[in-house]
């Protein structure tokens, strides 16, 4: 993979990406990002993985990379990350699935819930 293709998946997420981390039975985290146009989703899943699927409600394309699978991708893309905020987030995420401490991720999840 090219760095010039990487520095592009970073721009691409930081502009048009999400990073969520949930409890609903289990702990669960996602990377995604969504356009009206397919093909840059086509190329994210390229380069690192993931699924693209039709959300029909408002013909957008959604690409989905979750739980620790988003993790190469982070780690990848993080150096070309401008944002304060979104820097921290990946920190976050990374943090969350390199443990299994109860307690961490809880913590975590509070920082998370209170972000914005």
């Amino acid at each position: 993979m090219k760095e010039t293709e990487v520095a592009w998946a970073a721009g691409f997420f930081e502009g048009e990406g999400s990073l969520t981390i949930c409890f609903s039975y289990e702990f669960h985290g996602q990377v995604s990002a969504s356009q009206k146009v397919r093909e840059p989703l086509d190329k994210l899943v390229k380069l690192f993985g993931g699924r693209v699927h039709l959300r029909k409600r408002d013909s957008c394309y959604i690409w989905q990379l979750a739980s620790k699978k988003a993790l190469p991708f982070l780690k990848k893309v993080y150096p070309y990350i401008v944002s304060p905020l979104r820097r921290q987030e990946i920190s976050v995420y990374t943090v969350f699935y390199s443990t299994t401490d109860h307690y961490t991720r809880n913590a975590l999840l509070d920082w998370w819930e209170q972000r914005k």
